[in-house]
């Protein structure tokens, strides 16, 4: 699609239909997608994951947006896991916005119902209430104005866990090792057998 026909149909959907606003959603990079996208934009929403190379990229996507002009933009930090943040082995929130100078709108945890969604064809937000669901909604909400509080993030594996529904992957290339999530339910089983035990 051409920039001129992107900004007719904007204008139609504002103007004549009525709309309070229009997504154009655009790929990743700065390519002519890009450049299609930002052409009728007054704002952006940079989606971003806290990982350096996508913190640039994002870098230099908004200092495009800023040379056009496209001034009211603002951070959705994407595929957020708090444990990787909690070890430094992931940039943090604050990393990400003392970076780009932007202020964070959506802040979406890594949650694997993601992909559930996505290979069955529905919504992530009409068929459950787990972290992203609820963050994507949040997001929605702050974009029409609310306001609406940061949730306290913590990994969907976590709340896997705390539910007993926690696959457990052994190393590739050491097979006596396994994810810290299998200790976790080890020593979950461990402590409630012992409680069984003290009740009987």
């Amino acid at each position: 699609l051409g920039c001129y026909r992107v900004e007719g149909w904007r204008y139609a959907l504002l103007e004549e239909e009525g709309f309070d606003r229009v997504l154009i959603d655009s790929l990743a990079g700065i390519e002519k997608d890009f450049q299609t996208a930002a052409a009728p934009a007054e704002g952006a929403l940079v989606v971003v994951n806290p990982e350096v190379s996508s913190v640039r990229d994002a870098d230099r996507i908004i200092g495009l947006l800023e040379a056009r002009e496209v001034r009211e933009n603002f951070l959705v930090i994407n595929r957020l896991r708090p444990r990787m943040v909690a070890r430094g082995d992931m940039l943090s929130v604050e990393d990400v916005v003392e970076i780009l100078g932007l202020k964070p709108i959506g802040i979406i945890p890594e949650d694997e119902q993601v992909i559930v969604s996505t290979n069955q064809g529905e919504p992530l937000v009409l068929k459950g209430t787990g972290p992203a669901a609820q963050a994507y909604m949040d997001t929605a909400r702050r974009l029409r104005g609310e306001e609406v509080p940061f949730r306290a993030l913590e990994d969907a594996q976590e709340v896997e866990l705390a539910q007993g529904a926690v696959e457990v992957h052994a190393v590739a290339d050491d097979p006596a090792a396994v994810d810290f999530e299998a200790d976790v339910i080890e020593r979950d089983r461990c402590a409630q057998t012992r409680r069984l035990a003290d009740e009987h």
